[in-house]
């Protein structure tokens, strides 16, 4: 059974998500039901993941709130005076930090190895005309994966298993369009606006912007983060922009320099002011913007086994 958008936010439906919630306010959905996400990915279908991709492609980090996790710490290869080389991952290393060290494995890379994921992220994609992706975190009980952050694309938190405690305060930054770590943002001072623990069915749609802190309880966690990499207006605009210049205007291709001629200004000023003119605009809106490249025998214990 195909498992899309629609089921996701059940009991909302779309039109009640996109106005009431989407880029506004976070929202929470208790299901009281741990095996409402069965169709979607169980824990079972999480160490299958990680069993068919550890020997090869499984694209795997190791995050830990506390100390910063190096690919060393968990992947096989060489090194030098001045160079590491990666050659794999190390499946004794990473269960020995996520066990003894309360690391957390996220893996980048789970729907080409899980066609449920992929069925989910074409429908959200399909929805909201967006590039959107997931990461599976799997987080021992009692550690923390990331410090306090704000995350630049929407996120849809879908607790497959065990829970998780968030904190949640309000925007740090409205709608960010770059990285945390571009900017200087002072925390103190933010409302607390949800203190709660998510449990196994739960859902948590959180806009980007919104800073959190996450934490495990006395269980191993296991939840999906769907991001999604909306378009936004200047996005488009760039987009058109870009598209022209590279296509039939050769304006937007001359180099700018320092003293460049006002009569050329002049021309670039009266060219974005008909791209904006109401008989463009609409063309814009519709536009698909520039071609995106999608991003697309080993001893290894169950996390059932894990705590």
């Amino acid at each position: 059974m195909l498992f899309d958008f629609q089921q996701l936010i059940a009991p909302f439906n779309e039109q009640e998500f996109i106005r009431d919630y989407f880029e506004k306010s976070p929202l929470v959905i208790r299901r009281g039901d741990p095996h409402y996400y069965t169709n979607l990915l169980s824990l079972a279908g999480v160490d299958n993941i990680i069993k068919s991709g550890i020997g090869g492609g499984l694209q795997l980090t190791m995050s830990h709130a506390a100390k910063k996790m190096l690919p060393a710490d968990y992947m096989t290869g060489w090194n030098t005076d001045y160079v590491y080389g990666q050659t794999g991952i190390d499946p004794q290393k990473v269960f020995k930090h996520l066990q003894e060290d309360r690391a957390s494995i996220i893996i980048h890379n789970a729907i080409q190895y899980h066609q449920p994921l992929q069925d989910l992220v074409t429908s959200v994609d399909e929805v909201f005309n967006c590039s959107s992706g997931v990461n599976l975190f799997i987080t021992p009980s009692h550690a923390q994966c990331f410090q306090v952050h704000y995350d630049e694309h929407d996120l849809f938190i879908i607790q497959v298993s065990g829970s998780k405690h968030w904190k949640i305060f309000e925007s740090g930054v409205y709608l960010p369009l770059e990285p945390q770590n571009k900017r200087i943002v002072d925390f103190s001072g933010l409302e607390l606006l949800y203190d709660i623990t998510l449990e196994q069915g739960d859902l948590l749609y959180m806009p980007r912007g919104f800073v959190h802190e996450v934490t495990t309880t006395d269980l191993l966690s296991c939840h999906i983060t769907l991001g999604m990499q909306n378009t936004s207006l200047i996005k488009r605009f760039a987009d058109y922009v870009t598209r022209a210049a590279m296509q039939d205007d050769p304006l937007f291709r001359k180099a700018y320099i320092h003293g460049s001629k006002r009569s050329e200004l002049a021309q670039l000023k009266a060219r974005l002011k008909e791209m904006l003119s109401s008989a463009v605009y609409p063309k814009i809106l519709h536009h698909h913007g520039m071609p995106k490249e999608k991003k697309t025998v080993l001893s290894i214990p169950s996390l059932s086994e894990i705590h």
